[in-house]
């Protein structure tokens, strides 16, 4: 139906498929369904990923809103301009007093709901990266191995992990090479920290995200 707009649409069906992915994950964690720390690494960093494309999204939203208003709220310059004797300036008065008596005000809603979603996605996304990054540490420093018995290649165990959601499409399934990729860049981060003989700033990123997390609560 062309009458019906398919950005709303599709935009909540894109959310609600992101939640219920991110809710699989969690649920994944609290039951304990990882049975080493190499999995649950892996499910801590695609937790990462996926929260990523959420507050994508909701950021999208909130900007297409903000247009929407901005529309509205400009409407009475394009009433101006038009000649007292014009039609359309009857027209466009009529149609500016229904958006500002109606859809206005659902606009406001709407934006008061995305931005309290995105703090709730936001709070969850910095314990999920200081979790995920606390593995990342701890693989770094080689606490994190694969079991002695387990002669293949470690892509086939991550592919393997994330087989489940292979069929969704979108968002894209990242590759093993994306996760190893984001592996190194903080391996060379603690070689850097260790070359220079202080970690401070890793104990002030852990402390920047506490103290985020506690500002966002409130």
């Amino acid at each position: 139906n062309p009458s019906v707009p398919i950005l709303p649409i599709s935009s909540w069906v894109y959310f609600v498929k992101l939640e219920t992915m991110i809710d699989i994950v969690v649920r994944g964690i609290e039951l304990e369904c990882y049975k080493d720390l190499r999995e649950l690494f892996v499910a801590y960093w695609y937790l990462s990923y996926l929260i990523d494309h959420l507050l994508k999204l909701l950021a999208r939203l909130q900007s297409i809103n903000s247009f929407r208003q901005q529309q509205i709220n400009n409407m009475p310059k394009r009433i101006k301009k038009l000649k007292s004797t014009d039609k359309k300036k009857l027209k466009l008065k009529n149609d500016y007093n229904n958006k500002l008596t109606y859809e206005l005000p659902i606009l406001k809603i709407i934006e008061l709901k995305i931005n309290n979603k995105s703090k709730e996605i936001e709070i969850l996304n910095k314990l999920i990266s200081t979790q995920s990054s606390t593995l990342c540490l701890l693989s770094s420093l080689n606490f994190i191995k694969l079991p002695k018995l387990i002669k293949i290649p470690e892509i086939y165990l991550f592919n393997l992990q994330l087989k489940p959601f292979q069929s969704v499409g979108v968002p894209n399934l990242p590759s093993f090479e994306i996760f190893k990729e984001y592996e190194s860049k903080f391996k060379d981060l603690l070689i850097s920290l260790n070359n220079n003989k202080s970690f401070k700033p890793l104990k002030d990123l852990m402390n920047s995200t506490s103290i985020e997390c506690t500002e966002l609560i409130k």
